[in-house]
């Protein structure tokens, strides 16, 4: 870790100047002869839009404000959807890579700029524990709204929709609903140093994100399915950030690693073991076939999660360099996982190795992050530092 904390420490990469990484990973990423210029500066927008409303609504759903949160949420969860159409369009080819993960980046360093600014103004800060009282937008209204809401969405967009029915429709609404919910609770989680709280939600979530992506994706980001997918998935986003800040300070967790007693960051070895465990049954009976394509798909989901994990904790703290090297590799690992997916439809036999690999990915992620936190000092609700 003293390795880390002289890299990031380091004064000739902390004053690099960012204009001079934006050309030099433009021109890396243009040289291919089967990219257009035009395509792939549509593609750095789009991931620099993404990335930039997703950590908005990251930061907003641990902050002490609904109004923000929602408004972040709505917003996110648009711009998720739009770029997802237009990847599974382009069918995601490894040649855009290094475009896209510069939009990414750019994108994450100046959407937690922006919600910092955003929190400032609204006196909004990380906090665990009961919904704040006297806010422009309570708990309550807001669950209620949606909810109407929801109900309209559904039997107008039943009677025209000549493609879909009721039941597929609420079948969206409610995978979003829930997958939501538990990623909220989950990105509580993960920015504490709560290992089992995380290993739980890791593995729960996964499961449902993994069923509504795959339904999402199938269906080509068909644009009837926004309606629903947007107010189910705001609804649960909601519900889940409320219940996650709760349980968090029920288990009396921390948000940051200098907050731990003995100051040392533990290892998570008891929960992947735990994890792991679920291998047993697997094998018990599908047996070793496929051996190599199980050992390929727990490797990825690992190498995802903690890579999610540690960009997700960036996103929380005030550490610019922290967040843009965090960016670069998460959103990196990210676009080869989705391209394999989008190409390769998982079979039902790999859920088991892309859930275990998923909650130790996850696990290894949160200790990596806290290691690397306590180090150079970038801690939830300080000063931003470059």
């Amino acid at each position: 870790m003293l390795f880390i904390q002289r890299i990031f420490a380091h004064p000739t990469l902390a004053q690099i100047p960012r204009p001079a990484i934006v050309v030099f990973m433009l021109i890396l990423g243009t040289m291919f002869p089967d990219i257009p210029l035009k395509a792939s500066i549509t593609l750095m927008a789009l991931a620099f839009v993404q990335n930039a409303a997703y950590s908005l609504q990251s930061r907003a759903g641990n902050r002490t404000s609904n109004l923000y949160h929602f408004i972040a949420a709505v917003f996110s969860k648009l711009v998720f959807f739009v770029t997802l159409s237009f990847l599974v369009h382009i069918q995601v080819t490894l040649n855009v890579l290094l475009t896209y993960i510069l939009g990414t980046m750019l994108g994450s360093v100046y959407g937690t700029r922006l919600s910092i600014v955003i929190e400032k103004m609204l006196g909004a800060v990380a906090d665990l524990g009961e919904e704040v009282k006297g806010q422009a937008l309570p708990l309550s209204r807001a669950m209620l709204g949606l909810t109407i809401l929801l109900v309209l969405e559904l039997a107008a967009i039943g009677y025209y929709g000549v493609q879909y029915d009721l039941y597929m429709l609420a079948i969206i609404a409610l995978a979003a609903y829930v997958s939501d919910l538990l990623f909220a609770i989950l990105r509580v989680a993960r920015n504490t140093d709560a290992y089992w709280f995380h290993l739980s939600f890791a593995v729960i979530q996964a499961a449902a994100g993994f069923a509504v992506f795959s339904v999402l994706v199938k269906m080509n980001g068909d644009w009837f399915l926004f309606a629903p997918y947007l107010t189910g998935a705001v609804l649960g986003s909601l519900m889940g950030a409320e219940a996650g800040k709760r349980f968090g300070k029920h288990l009396k967790a921390s948000w940051n690693a200098q907050d731990l007693k003995k100051n040392v960051v533990p290892l998570p070895i008891k929960q992947g073991i735990a994890c792991a465990l679920l291998l047993v049954p697997h094998l018990l009976y599908f047996g070793l076939g496929s051996l190599a394509q199980q050992l390929l798909i727990l490797g990825a989901a690992l190498l995802q999660t903690s890579a999610f994990t540690v960009i997700s904790r960036a996103r929380q703290r005030n550490h610019e360099l922290y967040i843009e090297w965090a960016s670069i590799f998460s959103n990196g690992i990210w676009f080869v996982t989705f391209n394999i997916l989008v190409v390769n439809e998982l079979a039902g036999y790999l859920l088991i190795p892309f859930l275990v690999g998923t909650g130790i990915g996850s696990l290894w992620g949160q200790a990596f992050a806290m290691s690397i936190e306590k180090q150079i000092g970038a801690f939830v609700n300080t000063e931003e530092k470059k």
